[in-house]
């Protein structure tokens, strides 16, 4: 795979993690959630954050 074909590719994804895990906010900002309900959606969107790093770090490295 060539490295701009690869850089387009890691964009994708860093792009898919940033929606996954705005979703995973906007489904906590949900107004006829309680508090630890809200918490829990919170706690849940830990997999997504970790996605997002994962996907700039790799960016982030082809970056420098």
């Amino acid at each position: 795979m060539s490295d701009d074909k690869r850089l387009l590719e890691m964009l994708s994804e860093l792009e898919g993690a940033i929606e996954d895990h705005s979703y995973s906010l906007a489904a906590a900002r949900r107004p006829t959630l309680t508090r630890e309900e809200r918490l829990a959606v919170i706690r849940a969107s830990r997999t997504s954050w970790q996605q997002l790093e994962e996907a700039w770090r790799a960016i982030d490295r082809v970056a420098v």
